[in-house]
C-alpha cells in the first residue's frame, strides 16, 4: 500500500518531465555565464528545477481532476491513487523545497522570479474554467522560468527578456498544437483550448506564425549575444523545417494532425536550446571554435 502511494507521487510529478525543462533552462544559463560558472551551481540548480516542476504539475493535475478524468483517466488523481488534497499538499511542499534551495544557494533575484512564476500558474490554472483566453497566458510560464534560470546565475538584461520571448511564441505555437491533439476531448467538456475558441484551422495557422515568430527573435537572440554562426544557421534551419512541417499539416484532416503537429513544435523548442548548449559546450572546450 504504502509503495503504491510512493509510485502515485512519483507518477504524478511526471520526472521525465524533467528531460523536457532541462535544455530550456540550462540554455540561458550558460549563455548568461558560461560553462564554468553554471558547473559550480549545476546540483542546486537542477534540484530546484525537480522541485518546482513536480509541484507544477501536480497543482495542475489538482485543478485539472474533472477534466483529467475524460482526457486522461489514468492519471493517480482521476484512477484514485491519490486524493485531490493529497495533490494539492504535495504541489505546495515542493514548491517550498525548490525556494528553499534558491534561496540559499542559487540568488534572491531568481527567488522572487519564481515566485511570480508560482503566482502566475496559480492564476492560469485556478481561472482555466472561467478565462477564455487561458492558453494564451500559459506560454508565459517558461519565459519566466527562462528569466528566472538566467537570473539564478546573472544579472537579468535586454538579452534575457529576448530568450523569454522566443520561448513565449515557441511554447504558444506548443500550446496550440497541444489543444489540436486535445480538440475533441476539450469539446466534449467545454474546455477553452484554443482550438475550441478559434477552431483547429485557426489554431493551425497560429501555430505557424508563432514559430515564426519564435525563430527570428531566437535567430537574433543568438547574433547577438555572439554565438557560433553555424548555432545560427542551424537555428534557422530548424524553425523554417519546424513551420514547413506544421504548414504541411494543415490540409491534414486525420485524428493524428494534431499529435504530429505536437511532436514537431516540441522537436522545435529542444533542438534550438540544445543548439545553443552544445554551442556553449563547444566554445568552452575549443575557444577557437568561437570564430565560426
Amino acid at each position: 500500500m504504502v509503495k503504491d502511494k510512493i509510485i502515485a507521487y512519483l507518477k504524478i510529478g511526471r520526472p521525465w518531465y524533467l528531460l523536457l525543462v532541462i535544455p530550456y533552462l540550462t540554455a540561458p544559463a550558460l549563455v548568461a555565464v558560461g560553462v564554468n560558472p553554471f558547473i559550480e551551481k549545476i546540483l542546486p540548480f537542477y534540484v530546484a528545477i525537480y522541485f518546482f516542476l513536480t509541484g507544477a504539475v501536480s497543482f495542475n493535475d489538482f485543478y485539472d481532476q474533472e477534466l483529467d478524468k475524460i482526457r486522461y483517466p489514468d492519471r493517480p488523481i482521476p484512477s484514485g491513487k491519490i486524493i485531490p488534497t493529497g495533490a494539492l499538499a504535495y504541489s505546495i511542499i515542493m514548491w517550498s523545497i525548490s525556494l528553499i534551495i534558491i534561496w540559499v544557494f542559487l540568488t534572491k533575484t531568481s527567488f522572487v522570479v519564481m515566485l511570480i512564476l508560482i503566482t502566475l500558474l496559480f492564476i492560469r490554472d485556478s481561472s482555466k474554467k472561467r478565462f477564455k483566453y487561458n492558453d494564451l497566458i500559459m506560454p508565459l510560464a517558461p519565459a519566466i522560468a527562462a528569466l528566472a534560470s538566467w537570473s539564478a546565475f546573472s544579472e537579468l538584461n535586454w538579452l534575457a527578456f529576448m530568450f523569454a520571448a522566443a520561448m513565449y511564441f515557441a511554447d504558444l505555437a506548443h500550446t496550440g498544437s497541444e489543444s489540436l491533439e486535445d480538440y475533441e476531448a476539450d469539446k466534449r467538456v467545454n474546455f477553452h483550448s484554443l482550438s475550441v475558441i478559434f477552431g483547429p484551422e485557426k489554431v493551425s495557422k497560429i501555430v505557424i506564425i508563432a514559430i515564426g515568430i519564435s525563430t527570428i527573435i531566437f535567430s537574433s537572440f543568438v547574433y547577438l549575444a555572439g554565438l557560433s554562426y553555424i548555432t545560427l544557421l542551424i537555428v534557422i534551419v530548424i524553425g523554417i523545417c519546424c513551420g514547413a512541417a506544421s504548414t504541411l499539416l494543415i490540409k491534414d484532416q486525420s485524428p493524428e494532425r494534431g499529435k504530429r503537429n505536437h511532436i514537431y513544435v516540441s522537436l522545435f523548442e529542444i533542438f534550438i536550446c540544445l543548439a545553443i548548449i552544445i554551442n556553449q559546450i563547444s566554445i568552452h572546450i575549443y575557444p577557437s571554435l568561437y570564430i565560426l
